[in-house]
């Protein structure tokens, strides 16, 4: 092979190649987009410039064994953002990780930085008249979940709608652990709803990990590209077909009580005395042992706004106020003003209580 270093690289050679119009006209729409998003960048100068900017760096691509196959698993650098290679080859670890998570909303929110990572993507790669840039954005896509292996493969089918603008469309694919595909469903779901993607249809298989998915356009498609409201929205919409309640009550308790906790309307009680004394038993002897001396009081008080006894008014202060009402809850009131008469000293005025050590 020859040596490049003893070859000019000014470039006043020609080589003349025959290639299909189509082909041509392909290569010289690409570079003339390429130039208008990165117009400083020289590969896309000129389709001369393109033409030798690529034949170089498949060469090298060459010389380190590689061939064209390749080119399918190279890296897609913008993909990579949202889906990195970590936990990629320890996913027997991270399903155990993420099975609390599956059917919780995502928290758009404190996401901020992410989501909006996510709205760039999408409104930079597609065009909404496009259908070819939806399929593009999901083979991409598709493409980066099989090399970290959260997919074994995906469909879909993608139909004009018949007099109107937009498509309808079905996807389809299977994931290889549980409780990281319904995580990774949820996902790519609301990533949908940014894209103006509106689901009609869901069916999920656990046993099979296997869910098919029907979509049409949403008006927000064609939409001002600012319009990040209502295409969180449509992604928050999308994502109640994977965290429902009727998909949380399939896969069990916890799930379920987990769900429930949020709701300040909902309270955890006992079935008797006997079940509230082991309870707290068992909490006592966990602060005692692995918390501070000092903030025992306030764990206790956390423990019992956790299961929406009370709210805590001033931490400080250990103060606190009922969230439940003597008429219909005597019992757990009585219960806890009990509990606590026992370990501090329990103050009243105005309907607040207040804790202090016995000692002082």
């Amino acid at each position: 092979m020859t040596n490049k270093r003893y070859l000019s690289n000014k470039k006043t050679s020609q080589q003349t190649i025959s290639i299909s119009p189509s082909l041509k006209d392909w290569i010289r729409r690409y570079v003339s987009i390429m130039h208008k998003k990165k117009p400083e960048d020289e590969d896309y100068k000129s389709i001369s410039a393109f033409y030798c900017n690529v034949m170089e760096k498949v060469l090298k691509i060459f010389e380190l064994g590689k061939d064209l196959k390749d080119f399918e698993n190279f890296h897609d650098r913008e993909i990579q953002k949202l889906y990195p290679d970590e936990g990629r080859f320890s996913l027997p670890f991270v399903e155990a990780s993420v099975i609390m998570s599956s059917f919780m909303p995502i928290d758009f929110f404190f996401e901020k930085p992410f989501f909006f990572n996510m709205a760039n993507l999408v409104l930079k790669n597609i065009d909404s008249y496009s259908m070819d840039s939806i399929k593009n954005l999901f083979s991409r896509i598709r493409n980066r979940l099989v090399q970290n292996n959260l997919i074994k493969d995906a469909r879909w089918d993608i139909i004009p709608k018949k007099g109107k603008k937009g498509f309808n469309g079905v996807l389809e694919y299977s994931g290889n652990y549980k409780f990281t595909h319904i995580n990774n469903i949820k996902f790519n779901i609301a990533l949908m709803g940014l894209m103006g993607l509106k689901i009609t249809d869901f069916h999920y298989s656990g046993e099979d990990k296997y869910v098919r998915i029907k979509f049409t356009t949403d008006n927000v498609l064609f939409s001002n590209e600012e319009a990040i409201e209502a295409r969180t929205e449509l992604a928050k919409n999308n994502q109640d077909y994977v965290i429902n309640l009727f998909r949380v009550m399939e896969h069990g308790t916890p799930h379920l009580w987990q769900r429930l906790s949020n709701n300040d309307h909902i309270l955890i009680s006992f079935r008797n005395e006997e079940d509230f004394d082991e309870c707290l038993l068992k909490l006592e002897v966990d602060l005692k042992k692995y918390g501070f001396e000092e903030d025992f009081g306030l764990y206790l008080l956390r423990f019992f706004e956790q299961i929406h006894w009370i709210k805590i008014v001033d931490e400080s202060e250990l103060a606190f106020q009922f969230l439940i009402s003597e008429d219909n809850h005597r019992t757990e009131r009585e219960l806890l003003l009990s509990y606590f008469s026992k370990r501090f000293k329990v103050s009243e005025k105005a309907q607040i209580f207040s804790l202090q050590s016995n000692l002082s």
